[in-house]
């Protein structure tokens, strides 16, 4: 029989005469703890194993430790026990309002719509147009058509995309998808819409700039402008929906609380988690990040305004070359003949004075045909007047001559250097500031 002290209910010597139950993990200090089936604790000691004097408070305390090692994913010594998983922890995540998730449908729907009725059929009218298999097709239109054929391409990309913002509009409207998902999608579609805007413009651009009016008729193919480009709308709109995506996105962020029923209880961890997210920092952050959208917004603006309104300088707007005549001694030879190229501007002729300089010697005025008090030794006469409207059109020419008065010799291979001075002074202008001197012709007028 064993002795009082030793034969204790509440102590013993060895773990094999513990009553039926279970081991728990150890605590931070290193001491076993065990769990019999009727719910008593007992705890190793230097020469066995005790029953745990508990009261109210340690009894909790011992809880909330053994919760606390489990609840966080420590491994405990028996292998099979997966009561308590990493996975189980699912923080709450913040998401946009039902009302954001709506405009980013409505959007894309309105993107979908003017691109499928606007800007692809025009577009494959454009092509068929100005193709290949055109009566009026000139190779200088393959610019125009290589550009179309991309911005096609990116039409059907922009459909893709606005499908995909629907979607995940559709998944914000349902809380299945992050905050910021909305954001990417209008983001993207953006970018191909300007990139569609972009590329359309710079083709027409190049296009009218590359066209020679010696060759086709130019002068109804004006300068195009950012208005006539079908992609431009859709971008706008889509940007504009971007900025309140983008808003009402970063507020919901910076203030999101997680709601009560959705937190972790961590009233039973002895050393509390701070969960709480900063939302001063949040808001630094969303102003910085709306601030940089609206500064590049605003450069972007800038840069396309000023790319769309560069129109470089081709050359001159009239072209000089020698009307191949058969120049003698006589008084009445053709000189030159003058092409009108410019394509944006309409010289009204009656504004207009002509003078010739021959062998860089004096300078001589003009009789022109749309005055009837000009007067001089040489005269202006239109060879192709396209409008009978007193204005100086592109494809239309006239040629300069001698008009009485033997200004250039007439011997075989030799010739004339001859330059011609137009000054323009239509003094009903507004911003009218003196008369306006053309940039110089010169030609070598060669006798045959």
């Amino acid at each position: 029989m064993k002795s009082s002290a030793n034969a204790s209910p509440r102590f013993v010597k060895t773990w094999e005469e513990l009553p039926s139950g279970e081991w728990l993990e150890n605590d931070e200090q290193g001491t076993n703890w065990y769990q019999t089936d009727d719910g008593v604790y007992w705890h190793s000691t230097d020469d066995g194993f005790a029953i745990w004097e508990e009261n109210e408070t340690d009894s909790h305390q011992h809880q909330v430790d053994v919760k606390r090692d489990s609840f966080v994913g420590r491994e405990l010594d028996n292998d099979d026990d997966d009561e308590y998983d990493d996975d189980s922890i699912k923080l709450p995540s913040p998401s946009i309002g039902i009302g954001t998730a709506l405009i980013g449908i409505f959007i894309a729907l309105a993107v979908i719509g003017l691109t499928t009725e606007f800007s692809i059929p025009a577009t494959d009218d454009n092509l068929v147009i100005f193709g290949e298999n055109s009566v009026d097709f000139v190779k200088e239109n393959q610019i125009l058509i290589d550009g179309l054929e991309n911005v096609q391409t990116l039409n059907t990309i922009t459909i893709v995309l606005a499908g995909g913002m629907v979607i995940v509009s559709a998944l914000s409207y349902f809380k299945k998808s992050p905050w910021w998902g909305l954001s990417a999608a209008n983001l993207s579609l953006v970018a191909v819409l300007i990139m569609a805007t972009y590329t359309a413009f710079s083709a027409e651009k190049e296009w009218v700039g590359a066209c020679n009016p010696q060759v086709t008729y130019c002068y109804q193919n004006i300068m195009p402008s950012l208005g006539d480009m079908d992609a431009i709308y859709p971008a706008v709109l889509s940007a504009v929906g971007l900025l309140i995506i983008v808003n009402n996105s970063f507020q919901s962020w910076v203030t999101f609380e997680p709601n009560e029923d959705e937190q972790v209880d961590f009233d039973y961890f002895d050393d509390e988690v701070d969960y709480e997210v900063d939302e001063e920092w949040r808001g630094k952050v969303k102003t910085v990040v709306l601030s940089s959208m609206l500064l590049l917004a605003g450069l972007g603006i800038f840069a396309t305004y000023q790319y769309a309104t560069d129109v470089p300088n081709n050359g001159p707007e009239f072209q000089i070359s020698d009307a191949v005549g058969n120049i003698t001694n006589g008084s009445y030879d053709v000189l030159v003949v003058i092409d009108v190229m410019d394509r944006s501007t309409m010289y009204r002729t009656s504004f207009l004075t002509i003078e010739i300089q021959i062998n860089e010697g004096k300078w001589w005025s003009c009789k022109t045909e749309w005055s009837d008090y000009s007067s001089g030794k040489c005269k202006v006469e239109f060879i192709n007047e396209v409008f009978d409207d007193y204005k100086l059109t592109a494809e239309e020419r006239f040629m300069i001559s001698e008009d009485g008065f033997h200004l250039c010799a007439g011997e075989p291979g030799e010739g004339c250097k001859v330059a011609v001075k137009m000054t323009y002074a239509y003094d009903e202008q507004e911003d009218y500031t003196g008369p306006e001197v053309l940039p110089l012709l010169t030609v070598n007028a060669i006798s045959e």
